[in-house]
């Protein structure tokens, strides 16, 4: 038995390309937008984690170098610290001025009440907080109104006996 010529055109008719042209081109216009949100979305979080990196970094360093109470010739101890950090965060600052260092000393750790600024004396107990603020860096956040980021971080520490 043969089959129908009606069967043949049938055939050929689903087996015929549909009309696709262009297609290709279309999915990747709808589809390039948000390829490029997630591309710059990532830079911008790894910038951001690099600067809180930079940042953990340069208080830590400082924060050691303030608890042995070392006294560097020709400048103070708060100069040496300031000098520290602002080494280690001037990629991502303009000026040093835009990085804030306040340092608050206490006697004890059960005392609570603060005795002096500055980086303390042997076996006081020294809060650092540095912080600065920056436009994001790619600016893409803007989208959803973020226009500054404030990275800050604080830490305490026994200054040695």
């Amino acid at each position: 038995m043969r089959p129908r010529k009606s069967m043949h055109a049938a055939r050929r008719t689903l087996a015929r390309p549909s009309r696709s042209r262009g297609l290709t081109a279309l999915e990747f216009v709808i589809g390039l937008p948000f390829l490029l949100l997630l591309v710059i979305g990532t830079i911008e979080m790894g910038m951001v984690l690099m600067a809180d990196a930079s940042l953990e970094a340069a208080v830590r360093q400082a924060s050691r170098f303030g608890q042995t109470t070392m006294v560097p010739t020709g400048e103070t101890r708060d100069q040496a610290i300031t000098a520290l950090v602002d080494r280690d965060l001037t990629l991502w600052v303009k000026s040093p001025q835009q990085i804030t260092i306040s340092t608050t000393t206490y006697p004890s750790y059960a005392s609570g009440v603060k005795t002096q600024t500055g980086a303390g004396n042997l076996g006081d107990i020294v809060l650092y907080k540095v912080s600065f603020t920056r436009p994001t860096f790619t600016g893409i956040l803007g989208i959803v109104g973020i226009h500054q980021l404030t990275f800050s971080r604080t830490i305490l520490i026994q200054n040695e006996p």
